[in-house]
């Protein structure tokens, strides 16, 4: 099977339900600001119910003008929220078939944090794009994902 995980954790110092529930209220702008060449989001729309619901889809707008389709595919308050990515208009759109995203809220090293980890699983299209899209996602993805926490950690602790 075609596929590259990409995962990162990260430690919030507020209790999981309260940063489950501010989680959805974070507006996308705000915090996926982009990281070499990936692009920031720069907006959604189309958005087909509330987004802790599975089955609710949106389009996502990114800054180098593509797009990708979203939908949620579960969501267990406080610990579980997933999401499936297809439909790319950027240059992955020739390397990867859909993504999928999933974020994990688990008590943290006391009572007042979370543990949060954000995974990443891409199906790529063949062995040859998966030779591609290997180091694009082990280097930038990651940093992205990494900056994309490291901004909701700070939001969270204000």
């Amino acid at each position: 099977m075609n596929t590259i995980i990409i995962k990162d954790t990260i430690q919030i110092n507020l209790p999981r339900q309260k940063l489950f529930e501010l989680f959805f209220t974070l507006d996308l702008r705000d915090v996926m600001k982009g990281y070499a060449f990936l692009p920031s989001v720069v907006g959604v729309r189309d958005q087909t119910g509330k987004w802790n619901i599975p089955g609710s889809a949106r389009i996502t707008m990114l800054s180098d003008g593509s797009t990708t389709f979203e939908e949620v595919t579960a969501c267990e308050e406080p610990r579980l929220f997933s999401y499936r990515i297809r439909n790319f208009t950027n240059l992955f759109r020739h390397f990867v078939k859909e993504a999928r995203g999933e974020w994990i809220f688990t008590e943290g090293n006391s009572a007042s944090a979370t543990s949060v980890k954000w995974a990443y699983t891409f199906s790529a299209k063949n062995l040859l794009a998966m030779v591609f899209l290997l180091p694009i996602l082990k280097v930038f993805l990651k940093g992205y994902m990494r900056r994309t926490l490291n901004i909701i950690k700070e939001f969270a602790e204000k």
